[in-house]
């Protein structure tokens, strides 16, 4: 396994040096392939990951934003919001925004970067922004919104039956699903995928929250891409701002993909590289 992952890394990543600055540019067309592998890979553990929770080999971890740089956390929030994508935890719309940042999964990430564990997991938008312990407990006020397991809801059905009670946003449970947690941990989260497919309307997003991160780290950050909206020329725009900076400012090129969602519950999401969509040069 360890030969297989540096001939991977080796065929990944190239390094030149200009004016003795080292400088990496990490291939286009091999990243629109491992994100469409992992958006069709329904695996439910990840072995030999501890807890093996499905997105460390897994599905695609994606946050929209419009900031200039991205890979930064903003301060005033609670934690660090992404969406999970996977071929049975799909939807139609993102949250605000047409671009934005994609990481590795843990299996894909090279050596060098840090890796990010995260919080909790909600089968939609939560409304983190108004609960409590990072955007992970109740909302104020709500008791039925605090952790699912303290509430008895341990079931996909259960969630749903909890969701179709007490309403969605800030009025739903979420789901602990640090590692510290072991079973419960990866067992939780395929919870969450369930449920999501089981909620009629609206089709949405899912959240899941990261802790916060330092500020200007981006080098060591297991971000994988830069992305777009497909034919969303706002968002290719950002998405170059994006590239130029952070190549600015770690010696890195990230490609910039384009995402495809789908428009319908029977359509799946794709992933593709064009270095005509790129602001600096790619051969592949």
């Amino acid at each position: 396994m360890k030969e297989v992952l540096t001939v991977f890394l080796v065929m990944f990543l190239s390094g030149c040096v200009d004016s003795g600055v080292t400088k990496t540019k990490i291939s286009g067309l091999l990243t629109a392939q491992r994100l469409n592998e992992r958006y069709n890979s329904v695996t439910e553990e990840c072995p030999p990951f501890y807890p093996g929770t499905a997105y460390l080999c897994s599905g695609v971890l994606l946050r929209t934003t419009d900031t200039s740089k991205p890979w930064n956390p903003v301060p005033a929030e609670k934690g660090v919001a992404f969406s999970f994508l996977r071929r049975d935890s799909k939807y139609g719309t993102l949250y605000s925004g047409n671009n934005g940042i994609i990481f590795y999964s843990r299996q894909d990430a090279p050596r060098d970067k840090i890796h990010i564990s995260i919080s909790c997991f909600f089968p939609r938008d939560a409304a983190s922004s108004v609960r409590e312990n990072d955007g992970c407990g109740q909302s104020a006020g709500i008791p039925t919104s605090a952790e699912c397991r303290s509430l008895g809801v341990i079931t996909a059905d259960q969630w749903i039956a909890h969701y179709n009670k007490y309403g969605s946003y800030s009025d739903m449970c979420g789901f602990d699903v640090r590692d510290v947690l072991g079973e419960h941990a990866r067992t939780d989260f395929m919870t969450v995928l369930k449920a999501q497919a089981l909620i009629k309307q609206p089709w949405e997003y899912n959240e899941i929250l990261m802790p916060q991160w330092s500020q200007d780290i981006g080098g060591v950050l297991p971000l994988q891409a830069f992305f777009y909206l497909k034919d969303n020329d706002a968002g290719k725009k950002k998405a170059r701002e994006n590239q130029i900076t952070f190549e600015t400012e770690t010696g890195i090129a990230l490609p910039i993909v384009s995402l495809s969602l789908p428009s319908t519950p029977q359509e799946d999401a794709s992933f593709s590289f064009d270095r005509n969509d790129q602001a600096i040069k790619f051969d592949d």
